[in-house]
């Protein structure tokens, strides 16, 4: 397949799988409540597991241990780990809540919800995946696979990274979101938007565990 061939392929692959709005609002409520830092973290995070996505689908470990990956990650096994990590996340969001001060003392829990978002996006690991794995079919060499899969990479972190673009190019933008959410925060508001990524994460834990379960 010629270049234009792979990349008119991959291209489309990639920025549908930048398509994501909950992780734009979660981090923009970083980037407006927390700090730049959690935001970079949480981007961190999500790139992390993009990276070893990426890899496992272009073929750079081997095909015999690409192929092992493939059986393993559509396993019971994968469904009770997410699982165990999520249920994990809303324990640690509840005690979170109940001791508030211990937020401020760093923003290592944003890299932790990066892994999971990224982890639990099952409409853009597919794309990822599909585009990894045209990138491994082509007949470029892996000093040009990498920066590809590195872009494809960037592309689909794009609604964690473009917050802290913004919060530099566009503060006023911010501005705004910080004043909406400032009053969201008041009252049932606050209440309700705490409570809701903990029971996201119990709920996504039970899917997980109902579908291992049905797949035993």
């Amino acid at each position: 397949m010629s270049a234009v061939g792979v990349v008119s392929s991959v291209l489309p692959l990639a920025l549908l799988s930048a398509v994501s709005p909950m992780v734009l609002v979660n981090a923009t409520t970083l980037q407006v409540n927390d700090s730049a830092r959690a935001t970079v973290r949480y981007t961190v995070g999500m790139f992390a597991v993009v990276t070893v996505i990426c890899v496992i689908g272009a073929g750079l470990l081997g095909a015999a241990f690409t192929s092992f990956v493939e059986r393993e990650i559509v396993s019971t096994g994968v469904d009770v780990v997410l699982a165990a990590a999520l249920i994990g996340y809303g324990i640690h969001l509840l005690r979170q809540d109940r001791n508030p001060r211990r937020q401020s003392d760093g923003n290592s829990g944003s890299t932790i919800r990066g892994v999971i978002a990224m982890a639990t996006n099952f409409t853009s690991i597919p794309l990822v995946l599909a585009a990894s794995q045209h990138l491994g079919a082509s007949n470029w060499s892996v000093w040009t696979v990498v920066p590809a899969l590195v872009v494809v990479a960037a592309l689909t972190c794009a609604p964690a990274w473009l917050p802290i673009v913004l919060a530099r190019t566009l503060p006023g933008m911010l501005t705004k979101v910080q004043a909406r959410q400032a009053n969201t925060r008041r009252g049932l508001g606050s209440k309700i938007s705490g409570a809701l990524p903990v029971v996201t994460c119990f709920l996504g834990a039970a899917a997980l565990i109902a579908h291992a379960v049905t797949h035993l």
